[in-house]
């Protein structure tokens, strides 16, 4: 039988059981894209539990992005050191254009050795798009 881990985002109910469904640990990837998300795209103090969660990088669409590109950079190396110490962080991209942020993070497993890129787009118009290559 399979070790649950996590709830599937969006919350979503099992017709057979009655419970939400949920990652196992043979998910690992799955769940790590999830909460690399929940953390990229949570704005610090949005979180009531935690108010230094959270990098938001919706809040850099509207600012001189050169100016702030060090700045982002820090604090994604330093937010996934924080939260989510089961990966380290290779290297990270940032580009943008007019209206749209693109951030591309490479990464190790800890736990598989695997390497990954996570890539992220958030736009103006409130799009967020996630790819994920292992």
């Amino acid at each position: 039988m399979p070790s649950y881990i996590t709830p599937r985002f969006p919350l979503m109910w099992n017709s057979d059981d009655g419970k939400y469904l949920q990652y196992t640990s043979s998910d690992l990837k799955k769940i790590i894209s999830q909460n690399m998300k929940n953390i990229l795209m949570t704005i610090p103090g949005e979180y009531i539990f935690d108010s230094l969660f959270g990098v938001g990088v919706e809040k850099y669409l509207f600012l001189q992005f050169r100016e702030f590109e060090s700045e982002i950079r820090a604090n994604i190396y330093e937010q996934f050191h924080k939260y989510a110490p089961y990966i380290t962080i290779e290297d990270v991209l940032l580009s943008e254009n007019e209206d749209t942020l693109f951030l591309k993070i490479r990464y190790i497993i800890d736990e598989t050795g695997d390497v990954a890129t996570y890539n992220l787009t958030v736009g103006t118009n409130g799009t967020t798009e996630v790819t994920d290559e292992l």
